[in-house]
């Protein structure tokens, strides 16, 4: 037996068929793919919030809440509309553990809600009150997860 691990893996491989196929077996494997991507998206609906460590205790955050969120080292500034929560960790596991439709890093120090987004000033982001720099490494990902193809251009 081979120790390399099979293509199978590196394709996530969710079944198999073979000729000839059965109408039964073709709905199993069809059946199996469905229950496999609703039972993701249950669990990405169901999970819109996370835990942080903050002032000795632990505080629910839910994503539609956040703001941006700011990295400093090994501490992270989740600044929300109810205020700014400080914890220990790092912008890296956050943003790992963020949905990746809702939020961009758009600096090595700036993690932004698309959705709180009102203004796009130069290099600067406006949410709320707060003015948000884009790097030049970020800003091309930024403006299109932002702009989405929303922007009216009069020429």
């Amino acid at each position: 037996m081979s120790s390399m691990p099979s293509k199978e893996y590196d394709l996530e491989v969710v079944d198999y068929l073979l000729k000839p196929i059965s109408f039964e077996r073709f709905l199993k494997a069809v059946n199996k793919v469905y229950d496999l991507i609703y039972s993701q998206q249950v669990t990405s609906q169901a999970s819109d919030y996370f835990f942080v460590k903050a002032n000795q205790k632990l505080e629910k955050i839910f994503f539609k809440d956040i703001l941006y969120i700011e990295g400093v080292e090994n501490y992270v500034s989740i600044h929300t509309q109810a205020g700014k929560i400080i914890t220990h960790s790092t912008l890296r596991l956050i943003l790992e553990n963020l949905p990746v439709n809702l939020f961009i890093q758009t600096h090595k120090s700036f993690i932004v809600n698309v959705e709180k987004v009102s203004t796009v000033e130069g290099n600067m982001l406006g949410i709320e009150k707060f003015k948000i720099p884009v790097s030049r490494t970020y800003k091309e990902k930024t403006m299109e997860t932002i702009l989405r193809n929303k922007l009216l251009n009069e020429n």
